[in-house]
Formats: C-alpha cells, structure tokens, sequence
C-alpha cells in the first residue's frame, strides 16, 4: 500500500501521520509523544508490549521535513490512537504542561464517549415515545375505521407500517451494546492467543 505523509495540527506541533491509499491513516508514535512531552522511548514500548495495541504496531519507513534521510517509525493505526492515548498514565516526573495536556486530551475523549453513548439512550428513548404515540394514535384510528373512512385506513396502515420499522429501539441498543462488548472480547482473545 502507498502512504502520503501527512500533517496534523496538534498542541502547538505539526504532528506526521501517513495517510494510506484506501483512507487509513497511520500516526507516527514518536512526534506524537513528543507533542504531548511524554517519553516516547517508554510508550513505544508500552505500545508494542500491550494486548490490545500491541498487534496494531507496525514499523514504517518514511522521511519527515527537516531530516536528511528516511527513517524507520512505529506507527498505530489512528482508529487504535485515541484510546492509546487515554491510557497513558501521567507520572509524577512529568511536567505539568504535559500533565495538563494529558488530563485535557482525556477528559475530551470521556465526553466523546458519554455523549456516543448517551446519544443512543436519547434516541432509542425518543423512538420508544413515537412508538407509543403511534400505538395511542392506531388504537384512536381503529375505533373510527367502523365508518369506513378510506382516509383513516390509508392513515393507520402508515402508521403501523411506521411502528413496524420502528422495532424495538431498547433491544437494537441492548444488542449494539453487547455485540461492542462481545467484539473487544473476541479481539482481545485473538491477540492473547496470537502471542505464546
């Protein structure tokens, strides 16, 4: 696969990351650490070393401005970078900028995943209201269908049909909750089983 090496803005930094010819993007872990100022020697270690990052690693050979030469750099993938990075503990040797760049990053990626998670409550809440709006709505409608009103059979059939591609809001969220949690697990087995 052909890279393109890339920039992003970060911390004051202009971070490299390779931008893959099907869309995936690889961040360089060394410029990484080096604009949140944490010891990249040691993460790259951690990173290689770890279950769930570890088997993402790779090594990647690129030239970035300002060197004479191409290098070799450890990569992760970016879909593996953000929760990488909330891991990161901070220590008591670290600076305090980097602390607070670090406690900043992850208070961030919590809201992420409140407001993910919140966001499907909201809305399988919100569906369950319409579902039984609707359900209000077709008992109302049933009683008047002894007219005969074409209307109001055209009216309920739209209706059901609604509920109907409604389903269960509360089962599609307990089963996408199960299947995130089945799928890490599953994941994770992989990678204990891939190392004896």
């Amino acid at each position: 696969m052909e890279y393109n090496l890339k920039f992003l803005a970060l911390l004051g930094h202009q971070v490299p990351y390779l931008h893959g010819s099907d869309g995936t993007n690889l961040l360089l872990i060394r410029p990484l650490c080096e604009a949140f100022g944490v010891d990249a020697d040691r993460q790259i270690r951690e990173l290689k070393a770890d279950e769930l990052f570890g088997p993402g690693v790779s090594e990647q050979t690129t030239q970035v401005p300002g060197d004479a030469q191409r290098r070799a750099y450890t990569c992760l993938p970016e879909r593996f970078v953000y929760g990488w990075l909330a891991s990161i503990k901070a220590t008591n040797t670290m600076q305090a900028t980097t602390k607070a760049n670090l406690n900043a990053y992850k208070l961030e990626a919590y809201e992420v995943l409140f407001q993910h998670f919140n966001g499907k409550v909201a809305q399988a809440q919100k569906e369950v209201t319409q579902k039984a709006s609707n359900a209000a709505e077709i008992a109302r409608l049933k009683k008047q269908i002894e007219e005969n009103s074409p209307e109001q059979v055209r009216q309920l059939r739209a209706l059901e049909a609604a509920n109907k591609q409604i389903g269960n809001p509360l089962l599609r969220l307990q089963n996408s909750l199960f299947t995130a949690d089945y799928e890490q697990a599953v994941e994770q087995r992989e990678a204990v089983d891939s190392h004896p």
